[in-house]
């Protein structure tokens, strides 16, 4: 499994704008495209600016994948339709998963 988390900002005036116009992209690329997990970007609360991304593919190659698919394309043109500033997003294999609550306290321990 591949988690992308991250954040972009734009300028507050843009960044509401930016967030409705991805909307559908958002919908397409999950529905649309096999090993795609989870895909989110959100409006941060706290910051005004700020954009918050987190994306769960199947495998590397659902996300390789999604690079070539026209909704990665599009995602591309929309964000840069609008005043970004910044950000950082990274990459992270994951190897385990496990819940959070065990036995009903949280836990770091994967079983």
């Amino acid at each position: 499994m591949i988690i992308i988390a991250g954040t972009m900002q734009f300028h507050p005036d843009d960044r509401d704008a930016m967030l409705e116009a991805f909307g559908p992209i958002q919908a397409a690329t999950q529905a649309d495209e096999p090993g795609c997990l989870a895909y989110s970007f959100s409006a941060d609360p706290l910051r005004p600016d700020t954009v918050l991304i987190f994306e769960q593919w199947a495998s590397a190659e659902a996300l390789d994948a999604h690079f070539a698919h026209p909704n990665f394309a599009k995602a591309g043109g929309t964000i840069r339709g609008f005043r970004r500033v910044g950000g950082s997003m990274k990459k992270y294999r994951v190897d385990a998963t496990a819940d959070i609550i065990i036995d009903g306290k949280p836990s770091t321990v994967f079983p």
